[in-house]
């Protein structure tokens, strides 16, 4: 029994990321180096990166 197909059959999709938006994650990531910054958790860091691009676009 083949089992590496149904693996493989299992994944969801590679969806592209938005160039924009893969762009804006990269300089966050560069502006949290430049201020030194840490978040406790992905999802504060998730929450800060909206806040961030907020910013951003005013």
């Amino acid at each position: 029994m083949n089992l590496a197909w149904f693996a493989t059959a299992a994944q969801k999709p590679v969806v592209e990321e938005d160039p924009e938006e893969k762009a804006m994650k990269k300089r966050f990531e560069e502006w949290m180096v430049v201020h030194k910054r840490r978040y406790k958790d992905e999802e504060e860091k998730a929450w800060r990166y909206e806040l961030f691009k907020g910013c951003v676009k005013r």
